[in-house]
């Protein structure tokens, strides 16, 4: 095994709150590995047991912290050193130590109050992954008598083990040097059952009277109520909203649209199927969506209808409040996340977050100075954190000290913003995903499997599980925070699906209100907006677009690409890794345009695809089975090349070929290859091709125009010329200043949308295209890396779906740029490149970007 990562189980990633007398799980057990062997890479397995880590509190050395951490990684609190402190605890893998992860850990002296959320929980009969979430409020003790609120609120559903543990594994919260668990489950009075262990909840029936369950931890008792729900293979019947309907599931895309945060009322029913129709025509008429729009027809629609027990979707991220007069809180947005590096000079909020964690307010009230607290804080973290260093940012840090988490929701597909706090975040405050700690991918699947057309037809087996259509599954969520995610659902063993989240609109905080219990803070249900605001169906365009197989097309991420984002990359169209560009195969070797994905891609004027494929290379002429004739619109002399699918790794395309015979009846072409030449084998779901080409010098002699294509060569000189991407400066003397230098390095930043091309003399793209974000070659930022990943142009639908026009200072909708669409109808049907060809003479002119 060649491990490639280290990550955590599950939810393990999440921070731990722990309190003297105990003990964390031994975070050696909850570790995974990405495993990178010759030219496979599995995901998710445990650790080796010839793999060895080492475990490091980012503490200062030479100092009693009232802390002890085992070569397991089992952290114990033993004194209350660091009460109402955190630290993050380094962990490292012996044979690379450039391979790591973190958790945070926070100290506290007490947990004053606990409570389950949501308060009432729905489990459908028979789900396997339904469970509460544990919420608890810490305190400090002043002179044994006093208690002084810390005001902390921490999930505490970590200290139960995600799954149940095998003889001798301390993969949960224990009393300290003992075996004993320190939070445990019952349930009372129904007929629904709760694992002491894990607190999973498991539902015999459907039906029946509310059960009790109760949480037990630190002396301390938190009841909630389960109530019974129908099994996740209940039929629901689908409305079909527009396309050929059932009799052609098998062949045509099926995308379905499901609610989240809706409740069973008909005012509700009715806007959500409203908003869906919106979305729908919205994808098949708008310029900014194409190419959905020349699938019109093509691609079949459907709407499902399950309510919500509770309105608008679970948050789950650490929220900062943003008080107003007469409502407290009023609002609430994301606290930034720790950063990865410790820069020398000039920190973000977020270094300060690294250095120090997160305050309180009982040890950090308003008012509060660096000069008060630089001795303590140096003497807990290191003597390298300096005034200096906390300054510019320390009351900005201090404001943090209110800082506070929701209460969950009860809704149909348990839908949530983001992920509990962690030291390094995978799902960002705007990513929207189902809950791991409430539904299964297998419980999900089983959902899928039970839809039903609307005249109760059974569906194909597997369409939207395993099938060809796991990943076109739309959730709309009852939220008008801004929100969106295509996430991974686990289907087979060697394969996923994609569940799209989004929400309804483009605001940036969710609202927020005191619990009415005195349990914490609740989520204020927004309203359901009576349009749907064009950032929504511009998401849902860009999250479906991984549904047709594109990446991508922004940064964010300093860190280089992981060996599994790489594999992920060199699979799709759109984007492409440093590495591959290069004649010795390494991030640093010269680029060779050549090797471009898109470089050499043909326009494509019209296209078919192969039904039964070849069974033999051919030398004179053949015939072959296409799936549509007619659509594919392929005729006699037509001039044509094969080609594999998909797009991403199909190789180069055959010799030419001369369409003999088409027999539109038949569904066959016969193809008679030129000056020679053997055509190798295509299998069945290859395109036969007929490429744009320059004017013929002789068509009935065989001599034809040169093959035309989507990038430009002079572009891709360019790019070769100056060793840099087409977002780099101009050479020294070019232009003006800033200027780059030949082959100049990443700058490792996010970059502007739209991206300009700017590494040409004076600045000045090729025209067409209009706009120099439109010009076809290599702009850094992409796959989500500021750096080490590619995409085609500047702007596009897979990058920022709206930005502001930085000459008008107008709002502007992004569209597909052409390599995306070009990508897109050939995974979603080949015989529309033409459509995308004729895109490209209106953005490129007739001749192309030439």
């Amino acid at each position: 095994m060649t491990i490639a990562r280290l990550k955590w189980a599950d939810t393990a990633a999440t921070d731990l709150h722990l309190m003297p007398g105990l003990s964390s799980p031994e975070l050696v057990r909850l570790l995974r590995v990405d495993d990178l062997t010759d030219a496979t890479l599995t995901q998710d397995q445990p650790l080796p047991a010839d793999a060895k880590v080492t475990f490091k509190p980012q503490l200062k050395t030479g100092v009693d912290h009232g802390i002890e951490v085992t070569a397991a990684g089992e952290v114990t609190v033993k004194t209350l050193a660091l009460r109402g402190h955190s630290f993050l605890l380094g962990v490292s893998l012996d044979q690379d130590p450039a391979i790591t992860t973190r958790i945070r850990i926070h100290v506290h002296e007490k947990v004053s109050s606990l409570w389950l959320t949501p308060a009432r929980l729905t489990v459908r009969q028979g789900s396997a992954q339904a469970r509460f979430s544990v919420l608890g409020l810490f305190d400090q003790v002043l002179d044994g008598t006093v208690v002084v609120s810390e005001g902390v609120i921490g999930d505490i559903t970590n200290w139960s083990p995600f799954r149940a543990p095998n003889a001798n594994e301390l993969t949960y919260v224990h009393l300290a040097r003992t075996t004993t668990a320190a939070l445990t489950w019952s349930a009372t009075g129904g007929p629904i059952t709760v694992d002491a262990r894990t607190g999973v909840l498991t539902a015999p029936v459907e039906s029946g009277p509310d059960t009790k369950v109760t949480a037990t931890a630190a002396g301390l008792h938190a009841d909630g109520t389960a109530v019974c729900g129908p099994s996740w293979s209940t039929h629901v019947r689908l409305a079909h909203l527009g396309g050929p309907g059932v009799k052609q599931v098998d062949t045509v895309p099926n995308i379905l649209f499901l609610p989240d945060g809706f409740q069973d009322t008909d005012a509700d029913k009715a806007q959500y199927n409203r908003l869906v129709g919106i979305v729908k025509d919205r994808l098949e008429s708008r310029p900014h969506t194409r190419p959905y729009a020349a699938l019109t027809g093509r691609v079949n629609y459907w709407r499902g209808w399950v309510p919500s027990p509770d309105a608008g979707v679970t948050v789950l991220d650490e929220l900062d409040p943003s008080p107003a007069p007469g409502e407290l809180p009023a609002t609430a947005v994301p606290l930034p996340l720790p950063s990865a590096t410790r820069p020398a000079a000039g920190w973000s909020l977020a270094d300060v977050v690294n250095a120090i964690g997160l305050p309180n307010p009982a040890d950090y009230p308003a008012g509060t100075t660096v000069e008060s607290k630089i001795v303590f804080l140096q003497n807990v973290y290191d003597d390298l954190i300096t005034e200096d260093l906390l300054r510019p940012r320390f009351a900005e840090w201090v404001a943090l000290n209110d800082r506070l988490l929701l209460n969950e929701r009860d809704t149909a597909f348990h839908m949530a913003f983001s992920e509990r706090p962690s030291a390094d975040v995978n799902l960002l405050e705007h990513l929207i995903s189902p809950n791991p700690r409430r539904i299964s991918d297998n419980d999900f699947n089983k959902f899928l499997d039970a839809l039903r057309g609307p005249d109760d037809d059974v569906l194909p087996a597997g369409l939207w599980s395993t099938g060809k259509d796991r990943n076109r599954v739309v959730v709309l969520c009852r939220s008008s925070r801004y929100g969106g995610l295509a996430s991974r659902r686990k289907v087979s063993d060697d394969s996923t699906g994609l569940t799209v989240g989004v929400s309804l609109a483009a605001r940036p905080f969710h609202r927020v209100r005191l619990n009415d219990g005195g349990n914490g803070f609740d989520l204020k249900p927004d309203d359901i907006p009576t349009d749907v605001f064009y950032g929504v169906w511009l998401t849902v365009a860009h999250e479906l677009g991984h549904s047709f197989g594109l990446g991508d097309e922004y940064g964010g991420k300093t860190a280089a690409p992981t060996p599994l984002k790489i594999r992920q990359v060199r699979a799709t169209p759109n984007v492409q890794d440093r590495a591959s560009l290069s004649a010795d195969g390494t991030p640093a070797g010269a680029i060779d345009t050549s090797k471009i994905k898109w470089a050499e891609w043909p326009r494509i004027a019209k296209a078919g695809v192969l039904k039964n494929g070849m069974t033999a290379p051919a030398v004179g002429p053949f015939t072959v089975d296409l799936v549509d004739v007619k659509a594919s619109r392929l005729r006699t002399d037509d001039i044509v090349m094969f080609r594999r699918r998909p797009l991403a790794t199909a190789g180069p395309p055959s010799s030419i070929c001369k369409i003999i015979a088409a027999d539109p009846a038949a569904n066959t072409v016969t193809v008679e290859p030129l000056f020679g030449a053997t055509i190798a084998i295509f299998p069945a779901g290859s395109i036969l091709l007929a490429y744009v080409r320059k004017p013929d010098p002789d068509f009935k002699a065989n001599k034809f125009g040169g093959l035309l294509t989507l990038a430009d060569p002079d572009v891709l000189q360019r790019i070769t010329d100056t060793q840099n991407p087409l977002n780099a400066n101009p050479m020294k003397g070019e232009a003006d200043p800033p200027n780059d230098d030949h082959g100049r390095a990443c700058g490792n930043v996010k970059l502007p949308v739209p991206t300009f091309a700017t590494n040409f003399p004076h600045r000045a793209a090729p025209r067409p295209p209009g706009f120099s974000y439109w010009t076809i070659g290599l702009y850094e930022n992409g796959s989500e890396h500021n750096c080490g990943i590619y995409r085609p142009t500047g702007t596009c639908v897979m990058n920022r779906q709206f930005f502001v026009e930085p000459k008008t200072k107008s709002v502007k909708l992004a569209d597909f740029c052409i390599i995306c669409r070009y990508a897109f109808v050939d995974n979603a049907d080949p015989t529309l490149h033409g459509a995308v060809e004729a895109d490209f003479r209106e953005r490129y002119g007739k001749r192309g970007a030439r």
